[in-house]
């Protein structure tokens, strides 16, 4: 069923690395990749350590490399030979199939075994401390809710089921994790909370102190590197829920210092992006006012606990969250959700007052 609906045209090979007979999977780390081998064995090893300080539960893999070509795939099989010894990781899955991100990471989820779904990115570092102690506690409090990391990018621990009920991941190469939180947001905000702690470290940014262009690794040549950027600026455009009128109001109170570069972006998307975008077969049904990007950022702040119920004290909590109501974009929710409450912070406690 599943592969029925990927298509028959593309190359697909499925490789179990690691099986072992078990009853339970508690928690899966699900992702995708494609020439990743400068980062793939520090990130992969930061992960590694997070199963080896929980041996009491058990885990799983399931990755999707877009046939890599850069020996990313040699060293994923090297690696999780290296790590088969741990008793705990009962389960490893490779498949090969050339995809966006959003059909990998749906056809990782689908194919996952366990309770509790974590997507990972195979450029980041994990702060294995801190990822542990929160499965630790989810998993011993027998947690049916959706749990926010909000840096960096957007990462969840959530049970899978939720995905699914929500349609799981879509085809987008995009802003796929925006635009599924803001489905779970909207449809199950009783079942999710916001933990805005800084969780990982892209390790483009630590390999070399600036942020390197990561879709320049998908394209060789000049000319379908720029094709696959305008490929993501519409994807872009279809996770984050924006129409013309959303973009424009979002783009001017939040950037309107440089009105060049807003006239400029606005005409790209009304005769290009926008355009584009309607052949994609994807469309937001979210009724709110806000993208889905400022309405993520608005439930992560709306939702988040007491980050010591899970062991963790509040200066882990990063900047952006903890003073978000200071922020321009803050403001510009206020004029749509006018009864929005701040939460205040003292050494210890984050209320929702």
């Amino acid at each position: 069923m599943i592969l029925s609906k990927l298509g028959s045209s593309k190359e697909f090979v499925l490789q179990v690395l690691i099986s072992r007979d078990v009853n339970r999977i508690d928690v899966a780390f699900v992702g995708t990749v494609y020439n990743n081998a400068p980062f793939i064995e520090t990130s992969l090893r930061s992960i590694f350590r997070v199963i080896k300080n929980l041996p009491e539960i058990n885990f799983e893999f399931v990755i999707v490399d877009s046939f890599s070509a850069d020996g990313t795939y040699e060293n994923l099989l090297r690696l999780f030979n290296e790590f088969r010894k741990l008793g705990n990781l009962k389960r490893a899955v490779i498949i090969r199939f050339s995809c966006t991100r959003g059909v990998g990471r749906r056809l990782a989820v689908s194919i996952s075994r366990a309770r509790y779904i974590i997507p990972i990115d195979l450029d980041t570092l994990y702060d294995d401390y801190l990822l542990s102690r929160v499965i630790s506690e989810a998993i011993m409090m027998n947690l049916d809710k959706c749990i926010v990391f909000a840096n960096p990018g957007l990462h969840i621990m959530c049970p899978k089921d939720i995905i699914m009920s929500v349609g799981n991941y879509r085809d987008l190469n995009y802003g796929e994790d925006i635009e599924l939180l803001a489905r779970i947001f909207s449809i199950y905000s009783n079942k999710a909370l916001s933990l805005p702690i800084r969780l990982a470290y892209d390790l483009r940014v630590v390999d070399s102190g600036v942020m390197k262009d990561r879709e320049r690794r998908y394209s060789g040549s000049l000319f379908k590197h720029v094709v696959r950027k305008m490929r993501n600026m519409v994807d872009r455009y279809l996770a984050y829920g924006y129409d013309l009128e959303k973009l424009v109001r979002e783009h001017y109170l939040l950037y309107k210092n440089n009105i060049f570069a807003l006239v400029v972006n606005v005409l790209m998307h009304l005769f290009v992006i926008i355009p584009l975008s309607k052949t994609r077969g994807i469309r937001s049904k979210l009724r709110i006012p806000l993208s889905n990007y400022l309405y993520v950022d608005l439930m992560t702040y709306l939702l988040m606990i007491d980050p010591a119920l899970f062991g963790i004290s509040i200066d882990k909590v990063i900047d952006y969250f903890k003073d978000f109501s200071s922020t321009k974009e803050f403001k510009y929710i206020s004029r749509f959700y006018s009864n929005i409450n701040s939460i205040s912070y003292n050494n210890k406690y984050v209320w929702k007052v």
